[in-house]
Formats: structure tokens, C-alpha cells, sequence
């Protein structure tokens, strides 16, 4: 295969760098898609590779179609080729961009980390974690917390294990706002904040903050993973999706006994981050 020219770098936490390349066919695809997570041009020869292709076929590896993607994988080899197929729609690329970050996301897992449906806030050197379902309040939160608040990232966000008992949190791109064109900037999916706790969010008539125990920590970490999960464990084999289950199950309880977990009762005109502040301290 001949590769385009250029080749893009996403570095993470946990020491891990992928690199992104693609061949000529996908060359105008792989530019989109750094475009929208603010990668840099860059290499690194000991990098896994994500190897975006038109060409649905990789002889003697193994594939796991997805429908929209599929990925080509090999025992003997880090590198994964991601077969994009030759529809072209705008919807179907931003889909498509959303699960070429699958394999990211499973080493990441194999290292200690989880993927989490949540927002990401940060002050200075606090990076809070803002947990919560759809339409739960998450987006409405990152907009109305006031500097010295940060909002980063409103939807999803991968937690890596950058040491023992370190975690730092990497946002990740709120594609449903690209599919329905709500809002397209770019998401600096390199970045990362550490991780100093994480919140449960539930909407209330007040605000006010609950103190939550490891054990029940563990589980509701595991559930916002779950949710993520979904789509990581498509079309996986049996024995494959229950060692990955596993996996995600033993990061949440070492995340919850690294950092504080709160839930946090938001009303709709509250100053909710003023309870955030009074747990941190």
C-alpha cells in the first residue's frame, strides 16, 4: 500500500502515542478528521498506526466490519487499517470518524483506563469530571460554569492511567453536534487535565453535594463507561466483549479509590459550581 504523504499524532497520558496515515484514496478524509481533533503532523517509529483505507480488503488479517467502517487487525502487528469504503456522505464520515477512535480506546482500557460519557471542567490544576446520561444536563453545565472554570468537553471523555493512582482525562468530541451540525469546533483531543474528581450529575430544585463511598463510586464510574462501551464492543467475539467488560470494571474501582466521587445535585438558575469548589477543599 502506498501511504499519502502525511502522517498525524495523538499522545496520551498514559505514554502512549498513536499515529494516524492513510492512502491516497483517504487522504482528504484523514485531513478532516485531524482537522476535528487538532492533531499535529508527527511521527513516532515505535507508534501503533491507524491506517485509513478506500480499499475493503487486507489479505490474511482479520476484519471486524462495522457496517460504515470496518477494521483490519493482525496478530503479529500493532497497526490497525480502517477501511472507509467508498460512500461518501457527510453524516457517514463524521459516524465514521466516531468509531475509527474505537482501537484507541481499547488500548487505552488494556492500560488502565476508562472511557467515560461525561464532561470535563477544569481550574488550574483541578480537572473535575461531570458524569452524567443524555440530555442530563452536562452541556447546559460546561456553559454556565464561570472562569476561573473551564469547560472542556461536554459529551465524552477518555480517562487514562498516567501512573499509580494518577489519572489525567483527554476531551474527546461531541459528535452528535456534528452529525446535527449544531456546532463544529474542533476538540484538542491531545490535550489532558489530571483527574481530581469525578461528579455524578442529577437534576434537583437545589443545589447541594452527596458524598458517595467507593463501592457505590465504582459503579456508577462502570455505568458511564458502559455507555461509551456500546459501540466499543460491536461486533466483537463473545469471549473478547466479557474480558473488555471485565477490564473496564477493574479501572472504575481503581479510579474510585484514587479519586473523590460526589453526586451533584444541579437546579436550572443554581450556582452549582460553588458546591463543587466546597467539596474540593
Amino acid at each position: 500500500m502506498n501511504l499519502s504523504g502525511k502522517t498525524y499524532i495523538l499522545s496520551l497520558a498514559d505514554g502512549e502515542n498513536w499515529q494516524f496515515a492513510s492512502d491516497d484514496g483517504a487522504a482528504d478524509w484523514l485531513e478532516r478528521f485531524a482537522s476535528t481533533m487538532m492533531l499535529e503532523p508527527g511521527a513516532s517509529a515505535d507508534s501503533p498506526r491507524i491506517i485509513f483505507t478506500r480499499n475493503g480488503h487486507k489479505k490474511g488479517w482479520r476484519k471486524r466490519d462495522l457496517g460504515s467502517i470496518g477494521f483490519w487487525t493482525h496478530h503479529k502487528s500493532r497497526d490497525v487499517f480502517c477501511s472507509l469504503g467508498d460512500e461518501e456522505t457527510r453524516e457517514l464520515d463524521i459516524v465514521r470518524m466516531w468509531l475509527s477512535l474505537n482501537p484507541v480506546y481499547e488500548r487505552a482500557i488494556n492500560s488502565g483506563g476508562v472511557p467515560m460519557h461525561s464532561a470535563l471542567v477544569e481550574r488550574g490544576s483541578l480537572g473535575v469530571l461531570l458524569a452524567a446520561a443524555g440530555d442530563t444536563g452536562k452541556s447546559t453545565c460546561c456553559k454556565r460554569i464561570p472562569p476561573p472554570w473551564r469547560g472542556v468537553c461536554d459529551d465524552e471523555t477518555l480517562v487514562v492511567r498516567a501512573g499509580e493512582g494518577i489519572y489525567r482525562a483527554h476531551p474527546f468530541p461531541t459528535w452528535s453536534n456534528y452529525i446535527f451540525e449544531r456546532e463544529e469546533a474542533p476538540w484538542p483531543a491531545g490535550e489532558d487535565v489530571p483527574v481530581s474528581a469525578v461528579f455524578f450529575l442529577r437534576q434537583s430544585p437545589e443545589d447541594r453535594v452527596e458524598p458517595v463511598g467507593e463501592g457505590r463510586a465504582a459503579m456508577l464510574i462502570n455505568d458511564s463507561a458502559s455507555q461509551v462501551m456500546r459501540r466499543i464492543l460491536r461486533r466483537l467475539e463473545r469471549c473478547e466483549e466479557t474480558a473488555l467488560r471485565k477490564k473496564v470494571f477493574e479501572n472504575a474501582c481503581r479510579l474510585a479509590s484514587s479519586a473523590p466521587a460526589f453526586v451533584l445535585h444541579v437546579s436550572v438558575h443554581g450556582r452549582f459550581w460553588e458546591k463543587i469548589d466546597g467539596a474540593l477543599r
